[in-house]
């Protein structure tokens, strides 16, 4: 199966759920490498009905999880409120599915209470497969510090960049947190810490949708990201030049499993029937 059959099996399994989903696309950007055929279908489990964690477990079999992965889902799967599918098409046809069981009613309820905690809130536990070389295949897990002031978060950010060379990276993170800051209260303005179990990703997520930025606003910074990333600079614009338009979501970067330096641009979740 060629990884473009892998991406339309995942809309179909998702579409055959009958349910609403979210549809996010986003393009990576890392060394002498981009890669655009990216997205999650997002699933509120409320949707799903009184089944809802056995048809997600259904989900799961039919894009074939490993079965190690299968137990942890079922037991992350009650405590879960929404579920992104994710695809990634690789080089040379490699391809992966993921799945993250996102916990964010308990983390807003958490939120909600007189004294809001500003503990590390584990948001996200996230299970990621090579659908083309078994036993390619990692957990993650994803932790929100929430009420991160600006300040905080840069020095954040920073710390995943500390040793690395040019850091075009972190230039446009500190610019986009700093205009964000502008238009919304910082705890507006999700930051998650990312890891994988063994390995030495060092990597964070921080989330700019509330702020109403259109990935336009990446756009002076796209022929510095393809100096940086050692990519050719009308390819770069290529890929962005149909999305500028849309909202911006959220950036993750730092260093994969493979301590390659990467930069992901999430944009334009619309809601699908």
């Amino acid at each position: 199966m060629s990884s473009g059959e892998r991406a339309a099996t995942l809309h179909a399994v998702i579409q055959e759920l009958a349910v609403p989903h979210g549809y996010e696309r986003s393009i990576k950007l890392r060394d002498q490498g981009m890669l655009e055929n990216r997205f999650l279908l997002t699933v509120a489990c409320g949707d799903l009905g009184a089944g809802a964690v056995d048809r997600v477990l259904e989900v799961c079999r039919r894009l074939e999880m490993p079965d190690e992965f299968l137990d942890a889902a079922a037991r992350h799967a009650p405590s879960a409120n929404m579920i992104h599918f994710g695809f990634e098409e690789e080089r040379e046809g490699r391809a992966y599915y993921k799945v993250y069981f996102e916990r964010q009613a308990a983390f807003a309820q958490a939120m909600a209470l007189a004294s809001p905690p500003s503990e590390p809130f584990v948001l996200h536990d996230a299970f990621k497969w090579n659908v083309t070389q078994r036993g390619e295949q990692v957990v993650a897990r994803y932790v929100c510090h929430p009420r991160l002031a600006r300040q905080a978060m840069l020095q954040r950010i920073a710390g995943v960049y500390a040793g690395l060379g040019e850091r075009t990276p972190w230039h446009l993170l500190c610019e986009l947190v700093t205009a964000a800051a502008r238009r919304v209260p910082d705890e507006q303005i999700m930051y998650l810490d990312v890891t994988e179990d063994g390995t030495d990703r060092k990597s964070f997520d921080v989330n700019f949708y509330r702020a109403g930025f259109a990935v336009s606003s990446i756009a002076p910074f796209l022929e510095r990201l393809a100096a940086h990333f050692r990519l050719s600079a009308n390819a770069v614009d290529e890929a962005f030049a149909g999305v500028l338009a849309r909202q911006l979501g959220h950036i993750a970067g730092g260093l994969d499993r493979h301590g390659r330096d990467f930069f992901t641009i999430y944009f334009g979740v619309e809601r699908r029937a």
